[in-house]
């Protein structure tokens, strides 16, 4: 069984690979395409090469918000799944330092209007489903 800790620590772990270029600095010191140049296409690394990981907490989180938005909803009425879905994307991965009103902002300019009660409702809603989504998924990994 996975706890409200746990899930956090997932939720950070996503944040952290998904949101805002993910691991990636935020700052480039040196142009990418000029270092292929100079290195005649390879770029050297002190520690060699490394692939990227897959199959991570994150990946799982992803996957489990993925299948969230995909859920189909009441015809006619707005789909409460993707709702929450979105809503915890905008809730994780966008910049810290937003306020709240920024961030329904930019759920309204992609189409999904709501109150403040709202988005905080289909927060806790995909949090709920995360809990269950998560529990499956290490059930199935067992």
């Amino acid at each position: 069984m996975i706890n409200e800790a746990q899930l956090d620590v997932r939720l950070e772990q996503w944040a952290k690979e998904y949101g805002q270029g993910g691991d990636m600095p935020q700052t480039r010191t040196r142009n990418c395409l000029q270092s292929l140049i100079d290195h005649r296409g390879f770029v050297p690394s002190a520690r060699g090469y490394s692939g990227t990981p897959i199959g991570t907490a994150a990946d799982e989180v992803e996957q489990a918000i993925c299948t969230l938005a995909q859920m189909r909803g009441t015809p006619g009425t707005v789909s409460l799944p993707f709702r929450a879905a979105m809503c915890l994307r905008a809730y994780y991965l966008s910049p810290k330092h937003w306020p709240e009103n920024e961030r329904l902002r930019t759920l309204a300019k992609v189409g999904i209007p709501m109150s403040r009660q709202t988005y905080y409702r289909a927060v806790q809603y995909g949090r709920a489903f995360l809990l269950g989504a998560l529990v499956t998924v290490r059930a199935e990994s067992a």
